[in-house]
């Protein structure tokens, strides 16, 4: 019915298109109790997504997340089918008999590890409790080792522990903490509207799919002790990394994620007098994007990345952990930066590893602070 075009400057241009309704909409009762009816018992295929399931998977995440999920792409069919057509996705699904969708799993391949992360995993209210996602994952595992990747990743939330066991039992083993990694989340269907006001934090895990290769390191010494943990847990053995000194010159990569209001800084290339330019980055991510968590990626198989971590914990960040296969050389340093608050004691942390990982950041983050 109008059409209003203005112009903001620097902040950009914006179209507002107005449409007067025929009556006055009446605002919807502050809680809806939503009435989920049980699926019968029956058997389910397990098998790739075909293109015209995509908006069916969609309506599985609202169901289950609301509109918290940390990826807008799945709650869009053409986002969806964007990811596996472009050959970042590889989406699997359960389909009842009758064509309904009832869960989806999917890995998640970021170019150029040699790896994916298990993710986008989703279990329609109807069909719950009936292992749906451990044979979506299966089924998935058996694809990345059919694609020949070395390794799968997991990020399982802390709030609870569920998803933890559910983790482990793959075989997957906890390397890093990714605290404050997305807003606080919401399981629309799950009854749990009443969840904490901090942000989600996620516990990173690597199950391999073949022998571990060796890791050729440089280790800051304040943290050689829970990193060589780190990779005796992994099964993988440490080996020294090599010793020539940095040759290119520094580079790195920004990145800001407005949704999950979370910056990143991933250093290509180390070299100890980048520094300054790598601080600046990071005061620009809280300062003026508005970031509340930037985390600093250094990779371990450069020399000056020790000395990079001892600058950058001076000047907040703290200890996260590794990330394997992170880069094209290798395994990262993760290192974080906090601005939103987080009180590690409403983290839920399944097994001792995992706990004594959750330990170890939690007494790394007064040292940077000050």
């Amino acid at each position: 019915d109008a059409l209003h075009w203005t112009n903001h400057g620097k902040q950009g241009k914006a179209l507002c298109l107005v449409k007067r309704l025929p009556r006055p909409v009446e605002p919807p009762p502050a809680e809806i109790a939503a009435v989920i009816q049980r699926a019968p018992e029956q058997s389910y295929d397990i098998r790739p997504m075909r293109p015209e399931e995509a908006s069916q998977v969609a309506r599985i995440f609202w169901l289950a997340y609301g509109y918290s999920y940390k990826n807008e792409n799945f709650y869009r069919p053409e986002g969806l089918l964007h990811l596996v057509g472009s050959g970042r996705l590889i989406s699997f699904v359960a389909v009842t008999r009758q064509g309904e969708v009832a869960a989806h799993a999917g890995l998640l391949l970021p170019e150029p590890a040699p790896m994916a992360e298990m993710a986008v995993l989703v279990v329609s209210p109807a069909h719950r409790g009936r292992r749906l996602m451990e044979a979506l994952t299966e089924a998935l595992i058996a694809e990345a080792g059919k694609m020949g990747l070395l390794a799968l990743s997991f990020n399982p939330v802390t709030s609870h522990a569920v998803s933890q066991r559910q983790t482990f039992a793959l075989g997957a083993k906890p390397c890093g903490l990714e605290l404050a990694a997305c807003p606080p989340r919401r399981f629309k269907a799950m009854g749990l509207g009443e969840t904490s006001p901090q942000r989600e934090s996620l516990l990173h895990c690597v199950s391999y799919l073949v022998d571990p290769p060796p890791a050729h390191l440089h280790i800051p010494d304040r943290h050689r002790d829970i990193v060589t943990r780190i990779y005796a847990n992994l099964g993988r053995t440490l080996l020294p990394g090599p010793a020539a000194p940095a040759v290119l010159p520094g580079s790195y990569a920004v990145a800001f994620d407005r949704d999950l209001q979370k910056g990143s800084i991933r250093v290509v290339q180390a070299e100890a007098d980048q520094w300054p330019e790598l601080h600046r980055a990071a005061v620009d991510l809280t300062e003026s994007a508005g970031a509340e968590v930037v985390e600093l990626d250094l990779p371990l198989a450069q020399p000056d990345t020790p000395i990079l971590s001892e600058r950058a914990e001076a000047a907040g960040f703290f200890f996260a952990g590794a990330w394997p296969h992170a880069t094209e050389d290798g395994d990262v340093l993760r290192l974080t930066r906090l601005v939103s608050p987080i009180d590690i004691g409403q983290l839920r942390f399944e097994g001792d590893f995992a706990q004594a990982l959750a330990r170890y950041v939690d007494e790394q983050r007064p040292r940077a602070s000050r």
